[in-house]
């Protein structure tokens, strides 16, 4: 039949002359079984997603996810589009994803968001896909999706080939890597922050502020989700201590004007927030990142030089600063070594371990391998 269904008796079939409330023309049989078959339309289907920005692929990289698995694959022309990107960073499609399941498209394309984050956060640059093709049998659909793409940026964290790829992807995906992002905190607008402070449309001063801002976003994250205090000891606890504190500050500074005691008191809740050094070895703890003595102050410095002034720690720093921490160079080497402490808490934000890109030297970049630091949680800062 025109619609799909098919008609199958069992046993003899014989035509009768029955036919009330029937057109004249018609006929009616009589069977002794008559089977109803109504195919019914596949789960199954085929789906294409159309990627950006994907370099350094040669080949196929298969890996799964839940009960599917996801074939990331370079397209015809990928090599072509990749010498294009790398010359005018511009945007355009230079790989897919496709697989084939019965999967619900909500956890498909879920799967399919994950490994564009996941590229986007190992090759430096914005990964987006653009297009879905849905394909079952007698039927096509293709989808266009307006999403933010950006400009092709070349500042990879890991190598730009097939192999380092592939072994990146089969250790965070099967769920690994939304599971840690969730417990540290790594949102997708923390990564766009990260990803957008690589970009090379902007200053670098302002490239290196997004870079400490993308890591006050991701520690800020990571604060709500371990429910840590940002206080030092417990706010009421500060609060009924304050008009105390009002009157140590009145005596030690009796010569005072009244606006100037007003400022000082206005700075006192300032005393019961947890220092961002601290806040930030918590979240390095929590992700698991070796640190090297000294890189924490040095971070820190940087990031109080950029936050309040705009500038780098190398362009502000006074005698007595640079005799605790001695400056970089220039400016180019302080922000590949921001740039360097950023790669690697965000790459151990997603538990990875292995083989990374170190930006930090001026001639880089060099290979290096990142390993996981000891087990550490957050501090307990808060006294009730």
């Amino acid at each position: 039949m025109a619609d799909g269904i098919e008609l199958k008796t069992v046993g003899e079939l014989t035509e009768t002359n029955y036919l009330p409330d029937s057109p004249s023309n018609g006929r009616a049989f009589r069977v002794q079984h008559l089977e109803i078959v109504q195919p019914r339309p596949s789960n199954r289907r085929n789906l294409t997603y159309l990627l950006t920005n994907v370099t350094g692929l040669q080949s196929v990289v298969s890996f799964s996810e839940g009960d599917f698995t996801l074939h990331l694959k370079p397209l015809d022309d990928s090599a072509r589009n990749t010498k294009r990107i790398e010359v005018l960073r511009s945007v355009l499609p230079t790989a897919t994803i496709e697989t084939t399941t019965t999967t619900p498209l909500t956890e498909v394309e879920q799967a399919v968001d994950d490994t564009c984050d996941l590229l986007s956060l190992a090759l430096g640059t914005r990964v987006e896909w653009i297009l879905r093709e849905e394909a079952r049998e007698n039927c096509l659909r293709i989808y266009h999706s307006s999403r933010i793409t950006k400009r092709y940026c070349p500042l990879s964290v890991i190598e730009n080939d097939t192999h380092a790829i592939s072994d990146y992807l089969r250790q965070a995906m099967g769920g690994r890597f939304r599971r840690e992002r969730e417990r540290i905190g790594m949102t997708r607008a923390v990564l766009n922050t990260y990803l957008d402070a690589k970009s090379e449309s902007d200053f670098l001063q302002v490239r290196a502020l997004k870079l400490v801002i993308a890591v006050e976003m991701l520690k800020a994250e990571y604060m709500k989700v371990a429910s840590a205090s940002s206080f030092v000891v417990d706010s009421e606890c500060f609060r009924s201590a304050k008009p105390r504190l009002k009157k140590a500050l009145k005596e030690a500074f009796k010569n005072a004007e009244k606006d100037e005691r007003e400022a000082l008191y206005a700075n006192l809740e300032g005393l019961n927030r947890t220092p961002f050094r601290r806040q930030l070895e918590d979240l390095c703890g929590a992700a698991r990142m070796p640190i090297a003595p000294g890189e924490l102050e040095r971070f820190v410095a940087s990031r109080n030089k950029l936050v309040h002034y705009g500038l780098f720690y190398f362009e502000t720093a006074t005698e007595s600063e640079k005799a605790k921490i001695p400056p970089l160079p220039n400016l180019q080497e302080e922000f590949l070594w921001l740039l360097h402490f950023v790669d690697r808490l965000f790459l151990r934000s997603v538990d990875y371990e292995g083989p990374y890109l170190d930006w930090s030297i001026p001639n880089g970049p060099r290979p290096a391998f990142l390993s996981r630091g000891p087990i550490a949680s957050i501090s307990s800062h808060s006294v009730g």
